[in-house]
């Protein structure tokens, strides 16, 4: 009998610290935080191709500015990191919009999806399965005499490693006749001409390594067309195309769309010229005026004579 008294006090005493550990009514038991889940995968809505490409566009457009507005809410560098979890698939939604008007090509709200595709998803190069590749090839395929092609022309103006970029633009200029079409297809042709003839004179320094990187990301045959072209007479039509869109008043009057902005491709081209002929090394640096972290106005020509840094930048 007291072998078994002995062991269960013995018992009792080893469980009563336990017991004393436990949580009153008084003190609640601490829950972690969850970490934010990432949006939901964007579903096909019901209704017709036009409505359909305008909820998804609507839904995305909804999504992103409500993100952003937590994004810019966010008071740490930590927040932010862990905010990008949230942030909508523009992928998925652009993926789902190319399916519509890849069903739908005679259908009005067909051109306007694949516009809204190409501008709003990723460009990675060599592919032909990503949203945005499908987008573009559509657009040749089904759209190529709607008169709203030339914003196609615009979103690959930067495009200058795709090589068929340049095709697209020089396809769209000779086979178009409107004449802001035209203009749109010229201006995007002119930069991406000089764009490929500075990127030639980079690209003829580089190691072989460095060379070799570039190829596995672009591709050997982009990478080749871009050091052998001829930099002079690019860069020369380059500015031949720019000059036509200042003195052809249908070419100058053309616009395009710059946030809540319309500006006039005639504008844009007198300024892509001044750039091109006038800010560059060796050249004498134009006047700028404004005002300083201060409030103060000042001048750069009243540095003139110093060694003056220009950081120029910009948030968006």
């Amino acid at each position: 009998m007291q072998i078994w008294f002995w062991a269960g006090c013995a018992i009792l005493i080893f469980f009563e610290p336990a017991v004393a550990d436990e949580p009153s009514e008084k003190e609640p038991v601490k829950k972690e935080a969850q970490a934010p889940k990432p949006p939901p995968k964007p579903i096909l809505p019901a209704g017709k191709p036009g409505e359909q490409v305008k909820a998804l566009i609507k839904e995305c457009d909804e999504a992103v500015a409500a993100f952003r507005k937590k994004f810019e809410a966010a008071k740490s560098d930590e927040e932010q990191e862990k905010l990008f979890e949230l942030m909508p698939d523009r992928e998925a939604y652009a993926a789902l919009i190319v399916d519509v008007a890849d069903r739908n090509p005679k259908d009005p709200a067909a051109f306007d999806g694949l516009i809204w595709a190409v501008r709003n998803s990723s460009r990675p190069p060599k592919r032909t399965d990503t949203p945005f590749a499908r987008a573009k090839a559509a657009l040749i395929r089904d759209h190529l005499d709607n008169p709203g092609i030339g914003r196609l022309c615009m979103t690959l103006r930067h495009e200058f490693c795709d090589p068929g970029a340049k095709e697209i633009a020089e396809m769209i200029l000779a086979k178009h006749s409107d004449k802001c079409v035209q203009s749109q297809a010229s201006f995007s042709l002119a930069l991406l001409l000089h764009a490929r003839a500075m990127e030639a004179e980079y690209l003829n320094k580089l190691e072989s390594k460095q060379l070799e990187s570039l190829e596995k990301t672009y591709g050997k045959e982009a990478i080749a067309g871009i050091r052998m072209g001829d930099k002079a007479a690019q860069k020369r039509r380059a500015e031949e195309l720019l000059e036509k869109i200042t003195e052809d008043k249908g070419y100058a009057a053309a616009t395009v769309e710059r946030g809540d902005k319309k500006l006039t491709l005639g504008d844009l081209a007198q300024r892509q010229l001044f750039e091109w002929r006038e800010l560059q090394p060796g050249k004498p640096v134009p006047e700028i005026a404004g005002e300083d972290i201060d409030g103060k106005s000042l001048k750069l020509s009243d540095y003139k004579g110093q060694v003056v840094l220009l950081d120029f930048w910009g948030h968006w």
